[in-house]
């Protein structure tokens, strides 16, 4: 009896042990162990539910397990995956059910304490999120599976497992960058026993860089710059181009990115970047330039620099760069953009000159503007040289004021024929006023600022040559020439019938000759004809002094006498030579005087009143006996020769009376009164004489 028992025992552990290999074959296969034989009424069935590969069920996902044993009565177990169940032998249905899937079904006949093991239509699916960058995976993602309900984070790990069951799943897998974004992708996933590994791709960049640089593709490195870059409107990140070129980002979406530059803390420009999933790296073009050079040029297009000039720039982002032309025409400005500038260009005489716009299209730029290097250049109109003590006032014009901008008070030093004064800069089209004064006289000229900047001033000076002749067309010579011009007066001695005078100012200048202290001239003349002629109220007066017979009474003393009123102006005088003929030279006529000739010989005095138009005047004496002892008139020749024949007469009859009183006397001895009678006629002779010499004299003063 207890061998068969023995025999039966061992059947049946090998029938038991075939049932568990075909079990293991498949899930649905159980491994049946007999423990012992039991005739009591309740037995012990203890069933562990395995994955598909035999591993154990994460505890986390237990609470999705459901096991249930269907027979006679029903048994239920939940969130355990090895359960005791105490049961009535009997035939029995095993179903699992995970997730609301049933995952196993097994029809069990209980005899006695049996464990059964089931492996379920269970897996472990690891889910792992890519981005673009296959070889990294992406962490802090949420994994949505969505046929069952489930919701995961992944945390900060890359790699979320899921225990699922068999079966076509729904999943969704969000990420979310930070704040900024997110991305969804989702998929349908065949879950078998093989299927441990999902891979779901997302437009994402694991590290994404932006790197900056300037125009001319070198870095922004240094720059006084900074960027922020904003995704969705959300700022993402900021870089500082003093210490970085390059902004690096991490876990990066895709999409549109606005990149806002910032220069000298002042935004200068805005840019979108569409990142794609072909690319990483992206490379921001910087519109700054590091050096802006900006070359000024005149209207001629010759540098623009000068001493008074101050060039000021304002950038497009309100930066103001000043800096002097006095050494350099270039005005630099470091770290700018490319843009609209606005030019300025003061003067420290007369302010601003220039205020305009300029683009910036590069690092170097050229403007010519509308401004020129004045000068004046003063020329005489007339004269040889520019004399000294010329003052001088340059004025600007502007708005209706005048400011000064030079000024001298001498401005040649008297050899110089062209001067030419350099003002300044001045803005084309403008006025320039400029008062030259000499002399007392001021001049005013307006001129407006135009080619290349030369502002010709013509000085209304005249080199003057003033020709004086007398009444017959001979030149004077040796008198007193005076020129009177505003407060100019000069003087000098004509010689040969000139005088010259330089660089007197155009007026209407008062010349005065004076020839042997008589003022001849006197007139007004207009300086600008620049030759004047004068004929002065001179004569050259020959006097011819003739006695009787045509012949020239030598020696006359001849008198010319200018009388005005009771004043004598003038008197010469000379002598007759061999012909009788005197010359007077320079004899002033002048109106409203008179003129009286003199003749003088001997006792002899002729006068005569000149009218002033004479060339020659002729003068008779009545001389009829020229001798150096006796000079007589023919009226006093008939007298004397009367009296002579008449004292011969008297003498004779007093001779013979004489004779005949002699004899008488001799005869009466009378002597003494004879003697008386001789002295009486003499005397009566003398007086008679007298007389007659005295009536000549009268008549000579009367003609």
């Amino acid at each position: 009896m207890m061998r068969k028992l023995l025999v039966t025992l061992v059947f049946l552990y090998f029938l038991v042990s075939l049932v568990e290999s075909l079990n293991a074959m498949t899930p649905n296969t159980v491994n049946i162990k007999p423990l012992y034989a039991n005739t009591s009424s309740v037995v012990n069935v203890t069933v562990s539910v395995l994955t598909c590969d035999g591993g154990k069920l994460d505890p986390n996902y237990l609470k999705y397990l459901r096991v249930e044993i269907k027979g006679n009565e029903t048994y239920r177990s939940a969130g355990e995956d090895t359960k005791l169940f105490q049961i009535l032998p009997g035939n029995y249905s095993i179903i699992v059910e995970y997730l609301g899937s049933i995952v196993s079904r097994y029809n069990l006949s209980v005899v006695n304490n049996t464990k059964v093991t089931l492996k379920a239509n269970i897996t472990r699916v690891d889910f792992k999120v890519m981005g673009l960058l296959s070889s990294q995976p992406l962490r802090g993602y949420t994994l949505s599976v969505d046929t069952f309900g489930l919701l995961f984070n992944s945390g900060s790990s890359d790699t979320v497992s899921v225990w699922l069951p068999f079966g076509n799943i729904q999943y969704t897998v969000i990420y979310r960058w930070g704040d900024w974004g997110n991305t969804t992708a989702s998929g349908n996933l065949r879950v078998s026993c093989s299927s441990n590994l999902a891979v779901v791709r997302l437009p994402v960049w694991n590290i994404l860089y932006f790197g900056f640089s300037l125009n001319d593709g070198s870095s922004v490195l240094g720059l006084d710059g900074s960027a922020e870059v904003y995704y969705l409107g959300k700022l993402t990140g900021k870089i500082d181009f003093k210490s970085d070129d390059k902004l690096k980002l991490e876990g990066a979406l895709t999409g549109p990115y606005t990149i806002r530059i910032y220069l000298h803390g002042k935004k200068i420009g805005e840019k979108t970047v569409i990142v794609d999933e072909k690319s990483w790296q992206y490379n921001v073009s910087v519109n700054v330039l590091r050096n802006l050079f900006v070359r000024l040029n005149d209207a001629n297009n010759r540098p623009l620099v000068s001493q008074d000039l101050v060039g000021e720039v304002r950038t497009p982002i309100g930066i103001v760069v000043n800096q002097s032309l006095g050494e350099s025409n270039v005005i630099i400005i470091p770290q700018t953009t490319p843009g609209d500038y606005n030019l300025r260009i003061t003067s420290t005489l007369i302010g601003v000159v220039y205020d305009g716009k300029f683009t910036v299209t590069s690092d170097s730029a050229e403007i010519q503007l509308p401004l020129l290097y004045t000068s004046l250049i003063f020329k005489p109109e007339a004269s040889s040289v520019i004399p000294r003590d010329i003052s001088v006032r340059v004025f600007y014009i502007s708005g209706g004021k005048e400011i000064l901008l030079w000024t001298t008070t001498s401005l040649s030093d008297g050899s110089e024929s062209i001067k030419r004064v350099p003002l300044s800069v001045l803005p084309v089209g403008s006025s320039v006023k400029v008062e030259v004064l000499y002399a007392g006289i001021k001049y005013t000229s307006f001129s407006t600022v135009s080619g290349v900047g030369s502002i010709q001033v013509t000085l209304p000076l005249y080199d003057l040559i003033i020709k004086v002749y007398d009444r017959s067309g001979d030149p004077l010579s040796g008198c007193s020439l005076n020129l009177t011009a505003g407060n100019l007066q000069l003087s000098t001695r004509l010689r040969g019938g000139q005088a010259f005078f330089p660089s007197i100012p155009k007026s209407d200048a008062r010349v005065t000759v004076v020839c042997k202290g008589v003022t001849v001239i006197d007139e007004i003349i207009p300086v600008a004809s620049g030759n004047i002629t004068l004929t002065a109220p001179l004569t050259t007066l020959r006097v011819v002094v003739k006695s009787w017979f045509d012949r020239p009474v030598v020696g006359s003393r001849v008198t010319v006498t200018l009388f005005s009123g009771n004043r004598t102006l003038y008197s010469a005088s000379d002598v007759t030579d061999q012909s009788g003929t005197a010359f007077l030279t320079d004899v002033p006529v002048l109106p409203g005087s008179q003129l009286m000739l003199r003749v003088e010989y001997g006792s002899y005095v002729y006068i005569q009143r000149l009218q002033g138009d004479e060339n020659t005047v002729r003068v008779f004496l009545d001389i009829l006996i020229d001798t150096p002892l006796l000079k007589l008139s023919f009226s006093q020749v008939i007298i004397t020769g009367i009296i002579f024949l008449s004292l011969g007469l008297a003498t004779v009859i007093v001779l013979r009376r004489h004779e005949h009183i002699s004899a008488f006397k001799n005869m009466f001895e009378v002597g003494a009164g004879e003697e008386e009678e001789k002295e009486s006629l003499i005397q009566r002779l003398k007086n008679l004489f007298r007389k007659k010499k005295e009536e000549e004299e009268e008549e000579d003063i009367f003609f």
